[in-house]
């Protein structure tokens, strides 16, 4: 029978033709293993995976595919985890008014957002904007937020003011405060040198990091209903 015209009942397989003759030219050390390839019969040839088929596709491929490994676990968000003391801090903000971490934490949950820059970096312009847009439902929700990067307190107040943003824009500059937090981008050079790997981090009443929120990359920033349901979902 030629196998090109055969398909298993079970297997629903049809096998590649093979021809009955030795090719020409075949060395003789090979020409007893093509006469026992030619003796294959049909059952012969669908044995090995009939009970694969008769377990489902599913079964099939896990007899004849390689392994594949699994997918690689998201790396951890960067610095302090939750449980640690949040390291205290006194940074001016966009008033050059001094703001310390025990008096936000007054007014707990407090979301600290590490940005890289308001002068220069989109991502977090467009982060801060739509905090501030939100800012009436994270207020609902309990949280203060407070935004925090290496930017000097006048360039902050420029984009406050341009930008119509009301809650506070602390300027650590120096990056101390970021390097504290465990989250200083230790590669970035030129402008960008001092500035964070965005992170947000809710500390509760007792100074504590409750909750740590943050993204791959620098482009992409945790949403507002993200930080809301952290909140929503602590002890």
């Amino acid at each position: 029978m030629n196998l090109l015209s055969y398909v298993d009942d079970e297997t629903g397989i049809a096998p590649v033709s093979k021809s009955s003759a030795i090719p020409a030219g075949l060395p003789g050390i090979y020409a007893a293993g093509w006469r026992s390839y030619q003796a294959m019969t049909i059952d012969s040839f669908f044995r090995p995976i009939r009970p694969a088929f008769r377990g489902g596709l599913v079964a099939a491929l896990l007899v004849f595919l390689p392994a594949v490994p699994p997918l690689a676990a998201e790396p951890d968000i960067l610095g302090l985890a939750p449980g640690e003391p949040a390291p205290a801090f006194e940074l001016p903000n966009a008033s050059n008014q001094t703001v310390n971490l025990s008096d936000l934490t007054s007014a707990a949950p407090v979301a600290l957002v590490f940005y890289r820059s308001a002068e220069w970096c989109p991502f977090c312009q467009r982060q801060l904007d739509d905090l501030q847009k939100n800012l009436a439902r994270l207020d609902a929700a309990g949280i203060t937020v407070v935004g925090i990067s290496y930017d000097s307190p006048q360039i902050l107040h420029q984009f406050s003011q341009a930008n119509g943003i009301t809650f506070p824009l602390l300027a650590d500059v120096g990056s101390k405060t970021i390097d504290a937090y465990g989250i200083l981008n230790q590669q970035s050079g030129g402008r960008a040198k001092g500035t964070p790997h965005p992170v947000i981090f809710v500390v509760n009443a007792e100074g504590r990091i409750a909750a740590k929120l943050g993204e791959p990359g620098y482009r992409d920033r945790p949403t507002v209903d993200a930080l809301i349901a952290a909140v929503a979902s602590l002890p």
